[in-house]
């Protein structure tokens, strides 16, 4: 297998290695898993669940998944998925689309090849019910990938700032959403002196 979570970024392949398409009429289940690349412990990334997603769209995040893990230097690959699901879907209408979606994915998941997470929309208790669709116990755990991109997101926020010549304590900063990678953002943006408004 390439390792791609080297610092030689330019050994990143511009296209993924495998993409897979969901097209359960009968389900009423569409979707993506694009796998951009792999590491000694397979591909991760997480399960976006919104009414808009493509498939370039994930494939553009699974590769932005490889340079994450790259350059925090972890030997994974960069992974990506999306369901295409309603946001007023029901809580029953998604565990039926979670699980019908972890029977199609169960070879990658179960093979090694793939690590689901939480995403856009898709939360621990969403990857819990996909879990359990395969038979397996999904136990959460707290901070890992999410604030990881956190650090990720606030480099490129400091280095906006500067660029831009601003003085820290006069900037405002919006966060769109307050998920898990926002909870980890507000805190680095706080100690940096900016104001979240």
């Amino acid at each position: 297998m390439q390792k791609y979570y080297e610092e030689d970024y330019s050994r990143i392949p511009e296209s993924p290695a495998l993409t897979v398409e969901i097209n359960d009429k009968a389900a009423g289940l569409e979707g993506y898993v694009c796998i951009h690349s792999m590491g000694r412990f397979g591909a991760s990334g997480g399960m976006r669940c919104v009414p808009d997603v493509t498939k370039t769209e994930v494939q553009l995040l699974a590769k932005a998944m490889t340079y994450k893990y790259s350059f925090w230097n972890i030997e994974q690959g960069g992974a990506k998925a999306g369901l295409v699901v309603p946001y007023d879907c029901s809580r029953e209408r998604r565990g039926e689309l979670n699980q019908r979606a972890a029977a199609h994915l169960e070879p990658l998941v179960k093979s090694g090849i793939w690590s689901p997470w939480s995403d856009m929309n898709f939360y621990g208790q969403d990857l819990a019910v996909f879990y359990a669709g395969m038979g397996i116990d999904y136990v959460p755990s707290k901070g890992g990938s999410s604030e990881r991109t956190a650090i990720s997101a606030f480099a490129t926020l400091k280095a906006t700032v500067e660029y831009l010549g601003l003085v820290p304590s006069k900037a405002r900063i919006a966060i769109e959403g307050f998920g898990s990678v926002a909870h980890f953002l507000a805190k680095y943006i706080k100690e940096y002196g900016a104001k979240i408004v």
